[in-house]
């Protein structure tokens, strides 16, 4: 194998283990913000001695599956670790990781706003989480956002609204307005000026 081969190789399952991680992190949430101290793990339905169908259901306690998912998240993370070293030794820079791990990042953004007609409005907040964590690259994402909804206006003239909607968010950011109620506020109104 060459070194090339490994080079592609090496992306590949950088780019899985930076998937996997989001992944999971947006389980996490999930199952913090349903507030419920149990979840439904399975349904089965099987029939009795007697010819008549049960149901058992298997619960097990929130507390216990999202500490399962953080055990997995910390061997994702292990992993991801390793191969990033990997990949320095072959050569990559630091720099393009973060790049590539950023060009995942604006893919999945590009999948929320196209699909945005799709979501109810939690669904469209829960997957835009992403916007949240990126403080320091609030701008840039916010631009990139610009320019997807500046493509999807060209077919249809509700996304103009939109423009405006982020610009109108981008002022308030430089005005020092509170973070998550600006991003809060213009999800909504992006949401619901599309639906």
């Amino acid at each position: 194998m060459n070194v090339d081969a490994n080079n592609i190789i090496n992306i590949e399952e950088y780019k899985l283990l930076t998937i996997r991680e989001f992944r999971m992190m947006r389980r996490i949430m999930t199952l913090e913000k349903s507030k419920t101290d149990m979840t439904i793990g399975s349904i089965k339905k099987k029939n009795n001695s007697q010819g008549n169908i049960e149901t058992t259901t298997e619960a097990e306690a929130t507390l216990d599956k999202i500490q399962r998912i953080e055990d997995g998240l910390t061997r994702v993370t292990e992993a991801k670790r390793k191969s990033r070293e990997n990949m320095i030794k072959l050569g990559f820079s630091k720099r393009e990781l973060e790049l590539k791990e950023k060009q995942e990042e604006y893919k999945n953004i590009e999948n929320i706003i196209n699909n945005i007609d799709r979501y109810d409005l939690i669904d469209f907040i829960n997957n835009a989480e992403i916007l949240y964590k990126s403080k320091e690259e609030i701008n840039d994402i916010l631009d990139y956002i610009n320019v997807i909804l500046f493509n999807k206006a060209k077919d249809e003239y509700l996304y103009t609204n939109c423009i405006q909607i982020v610009e109108n968010t981008k002022k308030r950011l430089k005005q020092n307005a509170n973070y998550d109620m600006s991003i809060d506020n213009m999800l909504f109104n992006i949401w619901e000026e599309i639906n």
